[in-house]
């Protein structure tokens, strides 16, 4: 249930999930399992499921058996930040504050 369900040679294993498959004349041979995900700060569940941990943001993606992606901690303004960004010179906001050229913008 976790290949991709082609015929053959192609039948392989979904993201997320290793094995072999292999074929005795029209009947599939093999399973495949779930793998473990090691992202720091998801919740480590395997395959597919595996997703960043409360307070924590980012994607976590499969390439065949291989994860990527990082979870990173929210930032403490917003949960629904969505870009940051740094100043190139310095600015006066509305209330008449200064902020510095190189300072983090949310």
């Amino acid at each position: 249930p976790n290949s991709n369900r082609k015929d053959g040679p192609e039948c392989r294993c979904l993201d997320g999930y290793n094995g072999t498959i292999s074929w005795k004349g029209e009947e599939p041979l093999g399973t495949c399992t779930a793998v473990s995900c090691k992202i720091p700060n998801s919740d480590f569940a395997a395959g597919a499921d595996c997703q960043c941990l409360p307070g924590f943001y980012g994607q976590i993606k499969w390439n065949g058996n291989k994860t990527k992606g990082e979870c990173l901690p929210q930032p403490a303004c917003s949960s629904n930040v969505v870009h940051v960004t740094w100043l190139k010179a310095q600015l006066r906001d509305s209330k008449g504050h200064k902020c510095p050229a190189g300072e983090q913008l949310v």
